[in-house]
């Protein structure tokens, strides 16, 4: 069976017992008055329905409708994560106090009573964490590092880098904070900007129907726009995206090395997920690094920050890799710290420097909770 498909069948069988999961323990929990219980299904019929059409149909396509079933369903999504994660942690409690025999008896309209009161809680204090959470991501940071590299660049002394990755360009993207994003990069002066993957979020409709290469043409940068693949590019047109994100400038590095003013050398690795998607590996670090000098600088970019020692063995100076988003949302947060050798931050091993980008938007809910929305400045001093 094609992998598309067995997502997507995945995708709905899963997304169908989560809704009826929370569905079922909300109903149990709400006044039983007629009106109240056909407002209630009413309401979640349109969050499931929205998410479901939003999630599958936005990997084709772009429109209005679809537009608004994404918006409805990715704000949503953040709610289902919270709401599943209380009603289990609920539960887990209510086992307890069964299994320990401690479980006070009272009436049973006192206890409804107190699935209602409980009820009104958990989602008012969800409400109040998904606002903070979207100002939160709202918010984009500039993270500074200033770093040395202990080689000699040409006549360069020093290199500032823009580093840009997880723009997630969907349909709930505004063009506001593209134009955020860009402003904050040219405010900054940059010698050459770095995108790392994931700049579209599945298919590049939504921005190419809104216009918003235009956006990017306002970057400005002495050496350009250079940019590698993530795993969201995969899952639509990868060549369609490629085609149409190099009209506005920016230069798509696929397993290819490439000397910039005599100084130093950039490698943009292919995406792992070309593996699974394309069926054909990448090509290896050695063999990438295997005619290049390694006097001069060497700066590479890899979405997916797998495999650090292979920068290492391979006589990299600067790795710079996002996809982790840190988690995103807490506490997710926690789950990625366990996958990831770095799930966020700057390492050093060696005389190897590492960042690994929280990203500057989000993948799927809007939201950023215990987590930054970053653009990263590295200020490079060579010898």
């Amino acid at each position: 069976m094609n992998i598309t498909i067995v997502f997507f069948v995945a995708f709905f069988i899963i997304h169908t017992a989560l809704h009826y999961y929370i569905f079922i323990r909300g109903w149990q929990a709400i006044p039983k008055r007629l009106y109240i219980g056909w407002i209630y299904s009413s309401i979640f019929f349109i969050f499931y329905i929205s998410s479901l059409l939003g999630f599958l149909l936005q990997r084709f396509t772009y429109s209005p409708l679809i537009s608004l079933f994404s918006w409805i369903g990715h704000l949503w999504h953040g709610a289902v994560l919270y709401l599943f994660i209380s009603i289990i942690l609920i539960d887990l409690l209510r086992l307890l106090l069964k299994l320990f025999r401690f479980y006070p008896k009272v009436p049973k309209e006192s206890y409804q009573r107190i699935k209602q009161i409980l009820l009104i809680t958990v989602t008012s204090i969800i409400i109040i964490v998904l606002v903070i959470g979207y100002r939160n991501a709202a918010n984009i940071k500039v993270t500074g590092l200033h770093i040395n590299v202990h080689k000699k660049a040409g006549q360069l002394r020093s290199l500032n880098v823009l580093m840009v990755s997880d723009i997630h360009i969907n349909s709930i993207f505004t063009k506001a904070k593209l134009e955020n994003i860009v402003n904050k990069i040219n405010s900054l002066h940059p010698d050459i900007v770095l995108f790392v993957g994931d700049i579209v979020d599945n298919v590049i409709e939504p921005f190419k129907q809104r216009g918003m290469g235009q956006i990017l043409l306002k970057i400005e940068s002495k050496y350009g726009i250079f940019a590698v693949l993530g795993n969201h590019e995969f899952f639509g047109d990868v060549d369609e995206t490629i085609n149409h994100l190099s009209k506005f400038r920016i230069r798509f590095l696929r397993d290819r090395v490439i000397k910039i003013d005599n100084s130093f050398f950039l490698i943009g690795r292919e995406d792992l997920s070309s593996e699974r998607f394309l069926l054909r590996k990448r090509k290896s670090l050695k063999y990438l690094t295997a005619n290049i000098d390694k006097s001069l600088p060497i700066i590479l970019m890899d979405h997916q920050p797998f495999d650090l020692q292979e920068a290492y063995d391979n006589q990299i100076d600067l790795q710079l890799s996002g996809h982790t988003h840190n988690g995103q949302m807490f506490p997710l947060t926690q789950i990625v710290k366990m996958i990831f050798e770095v799930s966020w931050g700057y390492i050093q091993k060696g005389g190897v420097h590492y960042y690994i980008t929280s990203g500057v938007g989000t993948a799927g809910a809007p939201y950023r909770i215990s987590t930054i929305s970053e653009i990263v400045n590295i200020k490079i001093d060579f010898d």
